[in-house]
């Protein structure tokens, strides 16, 4: 390869991507890298997700405090078992 050959390779790289920029901000109006109908889905899709993490929490919460009461009334009857006998 010679100087000019890597020269001319070079400014054509350069060319494609200033032109790829230059799409991109035109498709991008306001600086972001998503368009309004995407965000939309986003925040929809995080919120979604936020009400099912919170739902599962909450149930594991109920099923925690079913086993512990569960637990401790066993316990319990075990206990009062043995001292009967």
């Amino acid at each position: 390869m010679t100087l000019g050959l890597l020269g001319r390779q070079l400014r054509a790289l350069e060319y494609k991507f200033t032109e790829f920029e230059d799409d991109r901000t035109e498709k991008e109006s306001n600086g972001s890298a998503f368009t309004d109908k995407q965000v939309k889905w986003l925040k929809e899709f995080h919120e979604e997700r936020d009400e099912i993490k919170a739902g599962r929490l909450f149930f594991r919460l109920i099923l925690w405090s079913a086993g512990s009461a569960i637990a401790g009334a066993t316990s319990v009857l075990l206990a009062y078992l043995k001292f009967r006998h």
